[in-house]
This record gives structure tokens, C-alpha cells and sequence, in this order.
């Protein structure tokens, strides 16, 4: 076997382990089953406060609460009500 027939097996057993690389699952992926996992921020349902509409200079209104999902920290921020289970 010469040298240049080295080099290509060598540079084709290359390409197909890095396609291999970017199509398998990666394990954090395919082991996640929507418990969170360890660093990762608890999300919760979030009952957010209404927001303050201006149709005219002297028409004010605020919006009913919303109800959506994030994280723990981001509810507090946002002035949202959540309950831990």
C-alpha cells in the first residue's frame, strides 16, 4: 500500500467518524425525560400580572393575568405568582 492510498483510507475513516459524531444523540439528550437535570432551572406555571394599556390620553385599562410557563427566577422577576408541588 503506498502513501497516497494511506492518506485517503486515513482521511475517509476521518470524515465518516465526525458524520457519525453529529448524528448520534448526544446523552444528555437522550436520557432528558422533562425531569430538569442537575444546573438546570425549575420551570413552573406562572401566573403573570396584567399589563397597563393606554387607548387615549385618559383611557387606561390593564389586561387580565396571563398564565405562562418559565423558569422559577423568571416568574419572580416578572411579579408572578407560582406554587412549587
Amino acid at each position: 500500500m503506498n502513501l497516497a492510498n494511506v492518506r485517503t483510507v486515513t482521511s475517509a475513516i476521518c470524515s465518516m467518524s465526525l458524520a457519525l459524531a453529529f448524528l448520534l444523540p448526544r446523552p444528555a439528550e437522550a436520557g432528558h425525560q422533562g425531569q430538569p437535570m442537575a444546573g438546570e432551572r425549575p420551570m413552573v406555571d406562572c401566573l403573570l400580572p396584567g399589563q397597563i394599556r393606554r387607548l387615549s390620553r385618559d383611557v387606561h385599562y390593564v389586561t387580565p393575568p396571563r398564565l405562562v410557563r418559565i423558569a422559577a427566577g423568571d416568574c419572580r422577576l416578572r411579579g408572578g405568582q407560582y406554587r412549587v408541588y
